[in-house]
């Protein structure tokens, strides 16, 4: 289960404070409506010693790497658009 920082919800809608690549892996394709999110950038801060954290990398291709095959993921849950 991925760790929820903070939500909210109404009637149609939910809004989620998460890791998004691990969130929206639990997520139903094409679920997602509206997203945002605040990537991170290569080499500018690294929150946490774990492999997860996409600013771990030893280099900008590496970045670049880790940062598409995250979105790959995350991008199956959107609805895609009319």
């Amino acid at each position: 289960m991925t760790k929820v920082l903070d939500q909210a919800a109404g009637e149609n809608w939910a809004a989620y404070n998460a890791d998004c690549v691990l969130f929206t892996a639990g997520l139903d394709d094409n679920s997602i409506d509206f997203s945002v999110y605040s990537p991170p950038f290569s080499s500018l801060y690294i929150y946490s010693e774990s492999v997860a954290d996409m600013g771990n990398c030893a280099s900008d291709d590496e970045f670049l790497s880790s940062t598409a095959t995250s979105c790959a993921k995350s991008c199956a849950s959107r609805v895609p658009a009319d």
